[in-house]
């Protein structure tokens, strides 16, 4: 007879680590029961009952065993097994519904109150069950906001743990109203949470205000940090952040560690928005060692938010914060060092600060480490290494991470040349809105580079590229018109791709545009425009020629962004 694995939920495992059951295994409310459980511990053989784990018989041979496997107590332990099973499965049910009942009244304005675990759900989470909330719901937020918000709602709701159990299905108790209105804070705080629960009346956000209000100007720790909530989140009291630090910030000085860990939300939470920040608080984070509060206020002090600009406070902070390890710090430090803001210009140290980040599993910064590589500047230029950082941010998604790898394998550049490869790496880039990559991948459809010929797709696609003001596309999109390639010829549709081209600085399509001026096609004959477009072009390649030297000596953030933007 063939073995089977045996699967019991009691902590007969280590006794029965050498046990094998015989026979078939059935199945009752979704659980598998073997027939018979025989552990083998030296000469004996010995059945367990499947239920509570105590020995039924003992045997010396394996023969008894297999007679005994199909007894009259295998019925009776599986009725027993069935017994308790259904009993499980009703409590279960009751409390369901138990909880279902209670959890009806305890729904409003974003928060619900679970009243079996007292523990305040989000609508976040209610929204995952897809439920729906009464109430007026919060606006949009980011989602370094949204935890902030989250932990708010849980430090105002889950302060009535220990401020005693009022049934939520019984009035407020005369006795607590009336100590709360002689004065008594306790009385004060614990009257506020019935009304912001709802416990004892209906849920009415201003009277819990306003009595975690009196009680907290009496200086209790606990109500100062539920009307910090209250004005975090606008609950019977206008949203008004620099208030709910306020309160929190007295409940934190008098220990409450909950309250300091609000307090802290609230604060990085505003000043990542870059709305109107406490610096203060957000330097006495930074004070206490905070790497990301550290950042944001090098952000406070290189915008002059809160506090007077200052790039040089900025780099301080930054540097702070980017030795602790700030991933977001190291990349602005880079930044700094690499446009000689606030600091003196030093792209050695860039690249140090990019490497860093780029380390860490930042995309962003090892997008731009692998771009100091692939032009040599604060670095050695190293083709190679540029192309393995293309590939770490490309792996991430970061879509100029995914199109400069697409052209390294394109150009045989720190990888071996691989159409197929830049093909795949374009679409991703493409399919992520880059408009250099959408026009590249039409190139590779019209030319069958990389994929099979398609004029049509390839001709989509340049443009979609065109459309969106990409220079390149428009002056390939001119010059597929003027010469009827892949489209029927066009001087007019020639002439008006490369004029918008132009007017963007494309070199070539100036040059185009004038040469239609000085013969007229598609344009009226005009010499003094030809002349105009003709001069333009010459300035633009002498302008980019200059661009690349000059790139070699600096990278300014404003050069970065451009050089990103154009076409290798």
């Amino acid at each position: 007879m063939k073995a089977q694995a045996c699967i019991w939920p009691y902590p007969l495992l280590a006794l029965l680590s050498l046990g094998i059951c015989f026979g078939d295994s059935i199945k009752i409310a979704g659980h598998t029961l073997d027939k018979v459980v025989i552990s083998d511990t030296a000469n004996d053989y010995i059945i367990r009952n499947p239920v509570d784990g105590s020995v039924q018989k003992v045997f010396k041979k394996r023969a008894d065993v297999g007679a005994v496997a199909y007894s009259h107590d295998r019925d009776k332990l599986l009725e027993e097994w069935r017994r308790k099973q259904q009993e499980q499965a009703t409590r279960e049910d009751e409390e369901v519904r138990s909880r279902e009942k209670s959890d009806e009244n305890q729904v409003s304005n974003g928060v619900r109150i679970d009243t079996k675990e007292r523990r305040p759900v989000s609508y976040e989470a209610e929204e995952e069950q897809g439920q729906n909330l009464r109430g007026a719901r919060t606006s949009p937020q980011m989602p370094e906001q949204n935890k902030a918000l989250d932990s708010i709602r849980a430090g105002l709701n889950s302060s009535a743990e220990h401020a005693g159990d009022h049934n939520e299905h019984s009035p407020i108790d005369p006795d607590l109203l009336k100590a709360a209105e002689r004065g008594d804070a306790n009385a004060q705080r614990a009257l506020g949470l019935c009304y912001a629960r709802g416990e004892g009346a209906s849920r009415d956000d201003p009277q819990a205000a306003k009595w975690f209000r009196k009680a907290a100007e009496q200086g209790d720790a606990g109500a100062q940090r539920c009307l910090g909530g209250c004005y975090a989140l606008g609950r019977g009291v206008a949203l008004d952040k620099a208030e709910a630090v306020k309160w929190y910030r007295r409940a934190a000085d008098q220990g409450d560690a909950e309250a300091q860990s609000l307090l802290e939300s609230t604060v990085i939470a505003a000043a990542q928005e870059k709305e109107t920040v406490d610096v203060s608080e957000l330097q006495r984070l930074a004070d206490r060692g905070l790497a990301h509060a550290a950042m944001l206020l090098g952000d406070c002090h290189a915008d002059g938010r809160g506090v007077p600009q200052d790039a040089a406070e900025a780099v301080t902070w930054y540097k702070k914060a980017a030795e602790q390890g700030d991933v977001d710090a190291q990349c602005k430090l880079a930044a700094c060092y690499s446009e000689g803001a606030g600091v003196e210009q030093d792209l050695t140290e860039a690249g140090k600060w990019y490497r860093k980040a780029a380390e860490q599993g930042n995309a962003d910064a090892q997008f731009l480490f692998g771009f100091l590589y692939e032009y040599g500047v604060g670095l050695p230029k190293d083709e190679t290494e540029a192309a393995k950082w293309f590939w770490k941010a490309a792996q991430q998604g970061h879509t100029a991470g995914q199109r400069c790898l697409a052209d390294c394998f394109a150009n045989g550049v720190g990888v071996p040349e691989d159409s197929t490869e830049a093909v795949k790496w374009y679409s991703q880039a493409a399919g992520q809105g880059d408009l250099v990559a959408q026009r590249k991948l039409g190139l590779c459809y019209l030319h069958g580079i990389g994929i099979p010929t398609d004029e049509e797709e390839g001709l989509e696609r340049l443009r979609r590229a065109a459309a969106q003001g990409d220079a390149e596309a428009q002056c390939e999109l001119g010059s597929c018109y003027y010469a009827g390639k892949v489209v029927e010829q066009d001087y007019e549709e020639a002439a008006k791709w490369f004029q918008k081209a132009a007017e963007q600085g494309h070199g070539f399509a100036q040059f185009s545009l004038s040469t239609c001026y000085l013969i007229g096609q598609g344009v009226p004959q005009d010499l003094a425009e030809s002349d105009k477009w003709l001069k333009l072009s010459r300035r633009t390649v002498e302008v980019e020629k200059l661009s690349v030297e000059k790139l070699k000596r600096t990278l300014s953030r404003q050069e970065l962004h451009e050089v990103l933007k154009q076409d290798k």
